[in-house]
């Protein structure tokens, strides 16, 4: 009959509707005098007065997060075995968005690859340049490769001029400059035997052709190419097609067009439009090809304020499809999205640096230094993330040798789609903020007279259906005077809504003790007057009513809150 008994108030305990009209500190008190079988079946020393109420508050608290969180999350992560309602989605959604790579590298690469290529050729033919190459980015921070080797050296997308149309004899002059090779790079390996390099890279490779109409046309394949040097000397050896059809024949170049308004002051792109294919994509961090092809249309404007220093706007559609030209996943980017970059110069080893430091030795280009990227991804109409990234106010640091943003946001949502309905499962805003960067040196050692300041904070709800909404905010401030820092300040807040209102609120917070690392902290709980302090690493946690009154104690290796009145209840929800 216990056993009865106590799954008829486990019941009542964990539905919402039930227990808001029923007293939750006398359910919490008779769940507890239930928990007994058989002769162990006797009934809890009883407490009077204000110590009572306040177990049988703590009690109904405890009970209350147990069920949120049980039903909410389970063991097995986003797997096919969690039970977990939330695990359950975030399974639904990672099953669903892991089928195809997110496009957004090949956007920026190939799109970069174009415009690159064009403003070369542009400043080529007017004697801007006298030089039939041109770099941008660098391929060490974001170009996937294998370890064997540091890629510093190279560029995320290269392009070159060429005589003729096969691309094998370079411009020599403006006269001769009728075609521009570009490739934006993927992946690289690199291996070395005796006084010979050879070096592997897989990228999007397009030869662009100029137009009478000032447009300009192009070819693209998904290529891999092995470019052997020994005694300073480089050939190219292999440049082949990696994409190929079921029967293993290479598959058709893709195609588009790209049209640029040019500034007649100084040959910049003002505006583009581009409309085309783009080829398949290869995976992150390796050199398989994932999809067919991309379809993409995009538009966008470039303010130019100085060498280096351009402010640019981006719109664009971009499908991954298979070749009958079905899409499976389609990358928005939003009106208004847009990006910034601050002129660099070059020291002796090729690293970027502040113009005009005392260690540049030749200047050029521009470094990304803020952008508001504001983007919707759909997964074949069953799931999506929708999202804003953005950074803001970057500054060099005083040696001149590191940029850093002051500023920076990643807000989200994911959500599921099925039979119409819509579940967002999960949202939130992750933002990072630096202080006093402008004064700290990046070339001398950090310490507490070279030392700068970080805070971040989380903002985050997940929710699932017929579940109470939990809602999270953290927030930490860091100082950054060491390798590893010091943690200054720490906070949580908790919350469970029910129909909106918040049923409970958890305050924890975390702050330093005498050597300056965090060891001591505290939680509230207004709704059930409990409060708790603890040092880290503490054995056992008083549990209070208030600050005055001791209900009980939480011993931290087993999860187990024992209470004055002799009862106890395990705190452990199996995660």
């Amino acid at each position: 009959m216990c056993a009865v008994l106590k799954s008829a108030v486990l019941a009542v305990l964990a539905n919402d509707a039930l227990n808001g009209v029923v007293d939750p500190a006398l359910l919490a008190v008779v769940e507890v005098n239930l928990s007994c079988t058989g002769a162990a079946c006797v009934a809890a020393p009883a407490s009077t007065g204000s110590t009572a109420t306040a177990i049988a508050a703590a009690k109904a608290l405890f009970a209350a997060l147990k069920s949120d969180w049980a039903s909410m999350f389970s063991r097995g992560g986003t797997t096919a075995v969690a039970t977990g309602v939330a695990n359950v989605e975030a399974f639904k959604f990672k099953t669903t968005m892991d089928s195809a790579q997110v496009p957004a590298d090949v956007l920026a690469k190939d799109l970069g690859a174009l415009l690159t290529g064009i403003d070369l050729y542009n400043d080529y033919k007017a004697g801007r340049t006298t030089v039939n190459r041109r770099g941008r980015g660098d391929a060490s921070s974001f170009v996937a490769n294998d370890g064997s080797a540091n890629f510093s050296a190279d560029s995320i997308v290269g392009c070159t001029l060429y005589q003729d149309a096969n691309t094998l004899v370079e411009a020599t002059a403006p006269a001769n400059a009728f075609f521009i090779a570009c490739g934006a790079r993927c992946y690289y390996s690199r291996s070395v035997t005796g006084n010979t390099t050879v070096t592997t890279d897989w990228r999007h490779g397009f030869t662009i052709t100029p137009n009478a109409d000032s447009s300009f046309g192009y070819t693209t394949r998904a290529r891999r190419r092995v470019t052997p040097c020994a005694l300073g000397t480089c050939t190219l050896t292999s440049n082949t097609s990696v994409q190929t059809d079921s029967n293993g024949t290479p598959v058709p170049a893709f195609t588009g067009t790209v049209t640029p308004t040019v500034s007649a002051a100084f040959g910049d792109i003002t505006n583009f439009t581009l409309v085309g294919e783009l080829p398949a994509a290869f995976v992150r961090n390796s050199t398989a090809l994932v999809g067919y092809k991309h379809a993409v249309t995009a538009s966008g404007t470039q303010a130019v304020a100085a060498v280096g220093a351009v402010t640019s706007t981006l719109q664009d559609s971009i499908a991954v499809q298979d070749s009958s030209s079905l899409s499976s996943a389609l990358l928005t980017i939003k009106p208004g999205s847009t990006f910034s970059t601050t002129a660099v110069s070059w020291d002796a080893n090729g690293n970027q640096v502040k113009p005009g430091s005392a260690t540049a030795v030749h200047t050029g280009g521009g470094t990304l230094s803020g952008m508001a990227l504001n983007l919707v991804f759909n997964q074949g109409g069953a799931a999506e993330f929708e999202g804003l990234l953005s950074a803001s106010a970057s500054v060099w640091d005083k040696s001149g040798t590191a940029l850093q943003p002051t500023q920076a946001t990643l807000s989200g949502a994911m959500r599921n789609f099925a039979a119409g309905v819509t579940t967002e499962f999960f949202s939130g805003v992750l933002s990072a903020s630096t202080t006093g960067y402008g004064n700290f040196d990046a070339s001398l050692p950090k310490s507490a007279s070279n030392s700068f300041g970080q805070s971040v904070q989380f903002v985050g709800k997940v929710t699932a259906p017929n579940r109470p909404v939990l809602e999270i905010t953290f927030g930490s401030t860091h100082l950054s005077n060491s390798n590893d820092g010091v943690t200054q300040s720490a906070s949580l807040q908790y919350r469970t809504l029910v129909n909106g209102v918040a049923r409970t609120v958890v305050n924890a917070t975390g702050s330093p003790d005498a050597s300056g690392q965090i060891k001591n902290f505290s939680l509230t709980e207004a709704s059930a007057n409990l409060s708790m302090s603890w040092i880290d690493k503490a054995p056992t946690i008083k549990l209070m009513s208030g600050a005055t009154l001791e209900i009980g104690t939480l011993t931290t290796a087993t999860s187990l809150a024992t209470f004055t009145d002799g009862t106890s209840v395990s705190l452990d929800i199996g995660l």
